[in-house]
């Protein structure tokens, strides 16, 4: 996917992104990486629930108790890092 992005020879999609001012891409590349930060931390399912409530609140608020779950998780937070490493 990102392969073709990148090496269509008539429309190259992520150049929209790279030449944006650097005022409208500050806000950009921060939220990404907060999107990296904030589901690439979740912890699996099964290592969760061995601990105790109090220490599973991040993971639960943040998958909001699991409903999208730890693979969903881990996809955006590839894809946020893998995005924002293509228009830095």
């Amino acid at each position: 996917m990102f392969c073709d992005l990148e090496h269509d020879t008539k429309i190259r999609r992520l150049d929209a992104l790279r030449e944006l001012p650097w005022y409208f891409k500050v806000p950009i590349n921060t939220g990404l990486f907060i999107l990296f930060c904030f589901y690439g931390s979740v912890w699996e399912e099964e290592n969760s629930r061995l601990k105790s409530d109090e220490w599973r609140s991040y993971e639960k608020s943040a998958t909001n108790d699991y409903m999208i779950g730890f693979p969903v998780c881990m996809l955006i937070s590839a894809v946020s890092i893998f995005v924002l490493a293509l228009i830095s």
